[in-house]
Order: C-alpha cells, then sequence, then structure tokens
C-alpha cells in the first residue's frame, strides 16, 4: 500500500469575520483539503516570545531566493523515490538482511 506524501507548513493567520487569513501566500491547489491545528497566541507577545527569530535570520539570510518551490517539490520527490527504492530491495529475514535479486 503506497503511503500519501504529507507536506507541514507552519504560518500565522487572522481570524476576521468568521474566517480565518493566513498572513503567508499558500501554494495549494483550488478545493485542497488540509488539517489545521490552531495554538492561541496571545497579543500581548511579541514574535521573539514564541518564534526562534535567531534561526529565522539565519536561514532567511542564507535562502536562495533562485530555486523554485517546484525545483524543491521535484528534487525531495527524487530523493523519496530513491529511498523507496533502496529500502524495498532489502528483505529482513530472521536477524539477516540480504540483498533481493
Amino acid at each position: 500500500m503506497k503511503k500519501a506524501n504529507l507536506m507541514t507548513r507552519q504560518l500565522e493567520a487572522i481570524f476576521q469575520d468568521g474566517v480565518l487569513r493566513p498572513l503567508q501566500p499558500l501554494s495549494l491547489l483550488e478545493d485542497q483539503k488540509v488539517l489545521v491545528t490552531i495554538t492561541i497566541v496571545p497579543t500581548d507577545l511579541a514574535e521573539s516570545d514564541y518564534l526562534d527569530t535567531e534561526l529565522h535570520r539565519y536561514c532567511e539570510a542564507r535562502a536562495d531566493s533562485s530555486i523554485t518551490l517546484e525545483q524543491v517539490r521535484k528534487s525531495w520527490q527524487q530523493s523519496t523515490d530513491q529511498l523507496l527504492m533502496t529500502s524495498s530491495l532489502f528483505e529482513k529475514k530472521g536477524s539477516d538482511a540480504r540483498l533481493l535479486s
């Protein structure tokens, strides 16, 4: 049975007029179903109180804006496919692992 490829992304949103509105753009297909987990952030907290702002700045400084999301997805899928293919070559038998031909 093939497992689903699940992607998790954390983002900020605001609840206005009965609608949850993300503060960042989402790359979702129209009518795509998502699972939402809500963590209420007190309004009196600064971002640095709940985010690792030092790590965020580190990552932003090293980000390569020339790499597209589609390129990342393609590379990730190729890596995942290769891992799945490699793992399917091995069969566990007792305490021995042997390569299948």
